[in-house]
């Protein structure tokens, strides 16, 4: 009896870890995502180690994980320098490609939605074949995040995509209703709208009525007495995306946990990294995602998986499978006679880089041999 698998797990979890010559860390640097825009549509793609530009594709099989980082700045100031931090944490201890971009600042001549078009622009270009011939490799999900005003703009992008296209966001101190915020700060929505005299008007900007269920797992982090955001106005999008039944972690933290710089109480005073807490909270947040199985095939009466993230069938080569009485309905059985082979693909089944696969069998006869191609 044989069992040929380029994939067979009832629940990987996040994948093998394989030899593959590993490539240094990479930034390209403005990357252009919306030529009209000129400077305003450029971002830096930091890539990690094993994901090559360029087009070639990572030896270690599956891509890595990718997330768009925006910057906060009250809309109308600010660049993606001011977060390289944000991006180097993600890319060196999470293992992310970062896309940490510029956008169009609230002026005179770009009012609202401007900033919010472009973050959404930006999103969705991760998904184009420029992306996939400047990296080798696509993703299926993408991940968000972004601080203050940024944080905002990854709300505003998390409600304006597809929930099957988006893995998690990341909201940081962020003005998630801006309500409160607009009492707290008046000032700030000038750029935006020019002038504003009723709250009525921030209903173009705000994301809560966009929430709907289904939507993609959340963590928002903020400070216990913030000065520059309001925490109600991020606890008000939080109760609404728990109200649609999504998943929102609030990790809210003393001010003086650490030393940091104030304001927001997020930054470290050196390196311009966010506090060791936040990067902690971010940290168990998407590995505890990860956790969650890739793959899983019940096998009861059926070879068809009933978790997937690609291709839920087995591949054409797979044949001789039949399924008998099992512990937990029916059984795939593979009979010791019979030239057997069951194959899935890895793409999107498998992360190849980390992780561990498990399955239950019970031989015939003599153990069959497994293999991943």
């Amino acid at each position: 009896m044989r069992i040929s698998t380029t994939l067979i797990a009832l629940a990987a979890a996040l994948g093998f870890a394989i030899s593959s010559e590993a490539a240094s860390p990479t930034v390209l640097r403005d990357i252009p995502y919306a030529p009209a825009l000129g400077e305003d549509g450029l971002g830096d793609l930091w890539l990690p180690e094993k994901a090559q530009p360029d087009g070639a594709a990572s030896k270690a099989g599956a891509p890595p994980p990718v997330v768009l980082l925006i910057h906060g700045g009250g809309w109308s100031v600010g660049n993606r320098p001011s977060i390289a931090g944000i991006a180097q944490f993600f890319r060196d201890d999470l293992g992310f490609a970062v896309f940490n971009i510029e956008y169009r600042l609230a002026s005179a001549t770009n009012r609202w939605p401007a900033c919010g078009d472009d973050c959404v622009a930006a999103a969705n270009w991760l998904f184009t074949d420029d992306f996939r011939r400047l990296t080798g490799f696509s993703p299926d999900k993408i991940w968000l995040c972004g601080g203050s005003a940024g944080g905002h703009l990854a709300l505003w992008t998390l409600v304006n995509l597809p929930p099957e296209k988006v893995a998690g966001c990341v909201s940081i101190s962020s003005i998630g209703d801006p309500v409160p915020d607009f009492r707290a700060h008046r000032g700030r929505y000038t750029p935006l709208f020019g002038p504003v005299s009723e709250e009525a008007t921030l209903a173009a900007m705000d994301p809560i009525p966009l929430i709907r269920p289904g939507m993609a797992p959340l963590l928002c982090t903020h400070a216990d007495a913030d000065e520059v955001v309001p925490i109600a106005s991020h606890r008000a999008f939080a109760d609404a995306y728990r109200a649609a039944g999504n998943r929102c972690d609030f990790f809210e933290y003393p001010h003086d946990v650490e030393p940091n710089k104030g304001g927001h109480f997020i930054w470290r005073p050196s390196p311009h990294r966010l506090l060791s807490v936040i990067e902690e909270r971010i940290a168990a947040f998407v590995r505890d995602d990860r956790r969650q199985p890739l793959f899983a095939a019940d096998f009861d009466c059926t070879a068809r998986a009933t978790i997937s993230g690609g291709a839920p069938d087995p591949l054409p080569s797979s044949r001789n499978l039949d399924f008998v009485p099992g512990l937990r309905g029916q059984a795939l059985h593979i009979p010791a006679s019979a030239d057997a082979s069951l194959s899935y693909a890895t793409r999107g089944n498998m992360n190849l880089r980390r992780g561990s696969a498990s399955f239950w069998f019970r031989p015939d006869a003599a153990p069959p041999l497994f293999r991943m191609l």
